[in-house]
């Protein structure tokens, strides 16, 4: 665990340990495998609530209460930072990641052959950095993104009347997860209301928003007096077009190098006809690459890939396997290994090579 995952697992432990979200205490632990798996009093200093959102914390909860049950049966070091609980919590996120796939399956499975439906999963996962996120580096929320968008996509394409309950509180999951997540979602929503244009619709879509999302407005008050997180400073509001330009082509970590599948159906989904599900999930896209562009780093800062946009690839999913259907199995399993072995070759440099 490292980096902003830190934060995350942070709220986890505050909220199955101690009750609360306050995570002054596990702010000042030292994160190190010597000092998460040892009675150390080793501390590091506070200098301050982080402006990372809450991410999947909630869902991780439950899971780091039954671990420190299960530490104490065993008696097992029961600090909450020790080796099973962060494996439990990783072995939770790669599980929910295999369900998200299992219904980006079925939802596939309605136009497209099996085999064709399992090279293409196959190719998505293996074959882009979404390998990395949903196997490797689980205790982050980029494999919550991909779920949220999944589960709110299989809703809506798979329904006449999708649950605006469930889509609500997916919406407000993805808003505390990482908040320009919310995109996706609005485009789906607004596909969607665009076709009934009643108003007791969005005023429960967005009730169920604020329901979900409360946690996160309540612990942003607590820490910052203010609803929202302190949004401005180094590293904000700079735009710069070849920022865009690097999430698609920086050598090594643009799609085009992480994430070649994704390039195309980034493209695909612009320039190719769409229904209107595709047509405002690509309208939301554009204003998410915008937005990212203002960021210091597009690409996510000390990450494998373009990471912010794994929130959009079960929809690059729907429109590449529209593509994909159309070549013959063999050239398609010829096609999957090349990329999936690229892919995989990527991912062992950038772990053990790239500084």
């Amino acid at each position: 665990m490292y980096g902003d995952g830190r934060f995350y697992y942070s709220y986890a432990r505050s909220l199955a340990l101690q009750g609360d979200l306050d995570i002054k205490d596990e702010l000042t632990h030292a994160f190190s495998p010597q000092d998460n798996n040892t009675q150390s009093d080793k501390e590091e200093s506070f200098t301050g609530y982080p402006v990372q959102s809450l991410g999947p914390s909630l869902f991780w909860a439950p899971v780091l209460y039954v671990s420190n049950h299960l530490a104490l049966r065993l008696g097992l070091l029961s600090n909450g930072f020790s080796d099973i609980y962060q494996i439990s919590v990783g072995l939770f996120s790669i599980a929910l990641s295999a369900l998200a796939f299992h219904r980006l399956g079925k939802l596939l499975s309605k136009k497209l052959k099996s085999i064709t439906v399992f090279l293409t999963l196959i190719l998505v996962w293996a074959g882009t950095n979404l390998f990395f996120y949903t196997a490797i580096d689980t205790i982050n929320t980029h494999f919550f993104s991909f779920s949220l968008s999944v589960f709110a996509l299989c809703e809506y394409l798979e329904k006449k009347q999708p649950s605006l309950l469930l889509t609500g509180l997916l919406t407000g999951l993805a808003l505390q997860n990482r908040q320009l997540d919310i995109l996706f979602h609005l485009g789906l929503f607004a596909a969607y209301f665009i076709s009934h244009l009643r108003i007791a619709d969005l005023i429960k879509y967005t009730s169920f928003i604020l329901l979900a999302s409360l946690p996160q407005l309540l612990v942003w008050n607590f820490q910052f007096s203010s609803p929202l997180p302190p949004m401005a400073g180094e590293g904000f509001w700079r735009f710069s077009p070849f920022s865009i330009l690097s999430i698609f082509f920086d050598l090594p970590q643009g799609l085009l190098f992480t994430a070649p599948i994704m390039l195309i159906a980034s493209l695909l989904i612009l320039f190719k006809t769409k229904s209107k599900y595709i047509y405002f999930s690509s309208i939301s896209f554009v204003l998410f690459i915008i937005l990212i562009g203002f960021w210091w780093s597009p690409l996510g800062g000390a990450a494998y890939g373009p990471r912010f946009l794994i929130t959009f690839y079960p929809i690059f999913t729907l429109v590449v396997s529209s593509r994909l259907k159309l070549l013959h199995t063999r050239s398609l399993m010829i096609f999957a290994l090349i990329f999936v072995t690229l892919s995989l070759l990527n991912t062992l440099y950038f772990l053990y090579v790239s500084p």
